[in-house]
């Protein structure tokens, strides 16, 4: 990845938002993927000596590459099941 000059600084974030952004409500789910060997999670930034971050737009363009969840349900049964429900 090419560097960035200080006026093209990148926003780190830390696991809190990580977790928010990425729908995982685990740590550890978080560390699991972070460390795979074979994994595209992106890698954290070293903040201090027990501090790590992740850049947002990695974590952001990491959640835009994961494929989308298509239903096997026909959008007829989904109605038919919210009047059943009403």
């Amino acid at each position: 990845m090419p560097e960035l000059s200080a006026s093209e600084s990148r926003r780190i974030i830390r696991m809190p938002e990580v977790l928010r952004l990425t729908g995982h409500e685990s740590r550890v789910t978080v560390w699991r993927l972070y460390t795979a060997p074979t994994s595209d999670f992106p890698r954290p930034v070293q903040l201090g000596p027990n501090a790590i971050g992740f850049y947002e737009d990695e974590i952001v363009a990491y959640v835009n590459s994961r494929p989308r969840v298509v239903s096997s349900v026909a959008p007829e049964d989904l109605e038919g099941a919210a009047n059943a429900a009403a």
